[in-house]
């Protein structure tokens, strides 16, 4: 093996990181030794970082939500390159660019094996590889897929955050026109308009409501994208999304069941508001979760986001407004737990 050790970021305690070298595993036949370029700064890993909740395998081998237990580790969003392979490895070789699933990814270096969830970047990659993380790029695809798999309709996506962006882009490039983003910050909502948000919404300046009744002549949305992290924002788009029956008078003409794709981790400690089980209630929307493991092949919608940022058409690097070094691991995590002025995503780079 060319490298022994790794130096890996343990959670030692509730918003602690400590950087312990660890020997890495021998190699195998089909083992990968990938030297870890850049990690996506991700919400998601909060949980495991404030110590409040993490994600395990059970006993009986599937995944669930547990207790958080000392010492930890996090990072789910890695680009990589190959800097050795087993003996009868054939899908890689030695100096590849690699992105894809490695889990506990926050480390110097990882032993993976050939069929792990990775593949290799195109060698024509526009920009620097290490801003074209694949993860958030697929969750992205499965968003567009599940958008599009039905007649959409009328569409509107509450959140303007990087991810809602990129859905609003990708919506675009993939020819839809019409689209309505919402969001409390009127800065954000410039910027959907300049990812192809046909209309907006601020639900801080008006009453999201009437608005959306408005400007759908009274129809409301068909589809709604909730991407805000809150359990408010998912109330949002109750707000707004169509009625089964007209106005929801239950006498009146029934003009099917709108959906809302719930793509946000509701992890922030909130109560469950009172108006969102009511709008629950009267207007019956199908609910989605729309995470990563809903879709029939989650590496293929991996594989179709590279395509779609290397097209332009989901411009993940325009997102990455932030970057810190793998030693500066927990300022990037307070980006996470309070966004700086002008954060959209941030990025953790290696130096080797």
């Amino acid at each position: 093996m060319v490298v022994m050790n790794a130096v890996c970021a343990k959670i030692i305690a509730p918003r602690t990181f400590a950087f312990v070298e660890e020997t890495l595993p021998a190699l195998g036949p089909h083992g990968i030794l990938v030297r870890i370029d850049s990690v996506g700064l991700c919400r998601s890993d909060l949980p495991r970082y404030t110590g409040v909740a993490s994600i395990e395998i059970s006993p009986e081998g599937y995944r669930e939500s547990s207790v958080m237990k000392f010492p930890g580790m996090v990072g789910h969003e890695p680009v990589g390159t190959v800097i050795d392979t087993g003996a009868e490895v054939t899908r890689f070789q030695v100096g590849d660019r690699i992105t894809g699933h490695m889990p506990t990814c926050f480390r110097t270096h990882l032993v993976i094996q050939e069929d792990a969830m990775v593949f290799k970047l195109p060698e024509t990659l526009r920009g620097d590889y290490r801003f074209c993380v694949a993860e958030p790029l697929g969750c992205i695809v499965n968003i567009l897929n599940t958008v599009l798999e039905e007649s959409p309709g009328r569409v509107a996506v509450v959140g303007c955050g990087p991810l809602g962006l990129l859905t609003i882009s990708g919506l675009r490039g993939l020819g839809m026109e019409e689209i309505t983003a919402v969001d409390l910050d009127r800065r954000k909502l410039s910027d959907a308009q300049a990812y192809g948000a046909s209309a907006t919404l601020c639900p801080a300046e008006e009453d999201v409501r009437k608005a959306a009744y408005a400007l759908t002549n009274g129809h409301f949305f068909d589809t709604v994208v909730e991407i805000t992290g809150s359990l408010y924002g998912l109330e949002t788009a109750c707000r707004i999304i169509k009625f089964a029956h007209r106005n929801g008078i239950q006498n009146a003409p029934y003009h099917g069941r709108g959906r809302v794709l719930a793509c946000s981790v509701y992890g922030g400690g909130e109560s469950f508001p009172f108006g969102l089980a009511h709008d629950m209630m009267l207007r019956t929307p199908v609910i989605y979760a729309v995470h990563p493991s809903a879709a029939p092949d989650v590496l293929e919608n991996d594989r179709k986001g590279v395509e779609f940022y290397q097209a332009g058409i989901l411009p993940l690097d325009k997102m990455i407004t932030h970057t810190c070094r793998f030693e500066e691991l927990a300022v990037g995590f307070s980006w996470l737990e309070q966004a700086p002025e002008g954060y959209l995503k941030g990025l953790v780079l290696f130096d080797h």
